[in-house]
């Protein structure tokens, strides 16, 4: 209703992207999040839902795109960094993970303390096949609240 008074309104945008993301309508809230991007480029959170809805879709090259474009903006967003980690992985080209490791390390100063960051780099790790590590970063993530569950599995 608010996006009859002002079509451009961000926050009304997105939670109807929201909406049409948790009744399962992967196409209106893909169009949705475009016309959020051409309002405004650098929103993260539709951003955030192009990609996963790309990566749903099984077109892991333009979830990948949106996910290193965030990235880009953003080096200390970890959910998306821990899920770049694992399409790179399934795509086979995991050495472009460690560009977006080591750009958050630089650009963050406390990333090496943050359990997101630990955890997507203990993804990073356990996908070269260095599980000692790995489990030494899955560790410093496991006491999170957010990240703990994952690091555990």
């Amino acid at each position: 209703e608010a996006l009859r008074y002002d079509s451009s309104h961000v926050p009304s945008m997105l939670a109807l992207a929201k909406l049409h993301l948790r009744a399962g309508d992967l196409e209106h809230c893909h169009s949705q999040c475009v016309t959020i991007m051409r309002v405004d480029e650098n929103n993260e959170e539709a951003s955030m839902m192009l990609a996963d809805i790309m990566f749903q879709r099984g077109d892991f090259k333009v979830a990948t795109y949106h996910y290193q474009q965030l990235l880009d903006r953003n080096p200390s967003n970890f959910p998306a960094l821990a899920k770049l980690v694992g399409l790179l992985f399934r795509a086979g080209e995991l050495e472009t993970a460690e560009r977006y490791l080591n750009l958050c390390e630089h650009r963050c100063h406390r990333a090496t303390q943050d359990p997101g960051f630990c955890y997507a780099k203990g993804l990073f790790h356990r996908y070269s096949n260095q599980v000692t590590v790995a489990i030494s970063q899955f560790n410093k993530a496991r006491r999170d609240v957010v990240w703990g569950e994952r690091a555990l599995t």
